[in-house]
């Protein structure tokens, strides 16, 4: 909302700074969509085998995960391809789907779930994903790592974290704003010192907060822009000098 004044509230920046932020992560998807293709939903995901962030996307065509820090390109899957699916829910870190394709690849993603609002968003994401895809023939998936069962609803909860996992959490967070404060504080001084903290900082803050990462994204995307375009007009000055 923005006051009458024109100046934006707080509410009002809050909800600019989400807007933003979702449209930076649906930017990953739309290189691999048809021409119209507009994302329904996604959620914040990781591979149940190694770990690995990324982003799972629903249109009305298909399921797309994107990874971060992969060469890879992403898990396509056109709905018409999709011979079954099922969903497991045992894992505290959030239920894990499991995707068959016709030509019989299988695909694991966990969705990703640490707090409320985030298991919220995972039931519906669920409920979506049951909406688009074909409805599976045949019993539960079965597997090494464990039974899927295909639901069309169903109730996403997030675990507690452990006195253990609060403590890394606090620890991570005082370390990263500490590197960041540094950073900021050493600004007039010459070098790439202040930059190079507060990056520093973002990505140990990333660990445990996903608006971290998602800022460190986007840092890390206007500095490579940024040096393409000094790259790009060193080259302009060099040719032009040569020229002349």
């Amino acid at each position: 909302m923005v006051a009458e004044s024109g100046r934006m509230t707080p509410m009002g920046l809050v909800a600019r700074l989400g807007k933003l932020r979702s449209e930076q992560i649906e930017r990953k998807a739309e290189p691999f969509l048809d021409e119209g293709e507009e994302i329904v939903s996604w959620v914040r995901a990781r591979d149940p085998e190694d770990g690995g962030k990324g982003i799972f996307f629903l249109t009305e065509k298909r399921a797309l995960v994107t990874w971060s820090g992969r060469g890879e390109g992403p898990e396509d899957l056109p709905w018409e391809q999709v011979r079954t699916w099922g969903l497991n829910q045992e894992s505290k870190d959030g239920p894990v789907v499991c995707v068959q394709t016709h030509d019989d690849s299988t695909t694991f993603v966990q969705i990703a779930v640490s707090t409320r609002e985030m298991a919220k968003v995972a039931s519906s994401f669920i409920r979506s994903f049951a909406e688009f895809a074909p409805w599976p023939e045949g019993n539960a998936i079965q597997g090494a790592n464990g039974s899927f069962e295909a639901r069309s609803e169903t109730e996403v909860h997030h675990s507690h974290r452990t006195p253990r996992q609060m403590a890394k959490r606090v620890g991570l967070t005082v370390l990263g704003a500490g590197l960041i404060i540094v950073g900021i504080a050493i600004i007039p001084l010459p070098g790439p010192w202040s930059f190079l903290l507060n990056i520093a900082g973002l990505a140990v803050l990333s660990r445990e907060y996903d608006w971290a990462e998602d800022l460190l994204e986007w840092t890390k995307d206007r500095f490579e822009a940024a040096k393409k375009r000094v790259t790009g007009r060193r080259k302009r000055k060099s040719s032009s000098s040569e020229s002349s």
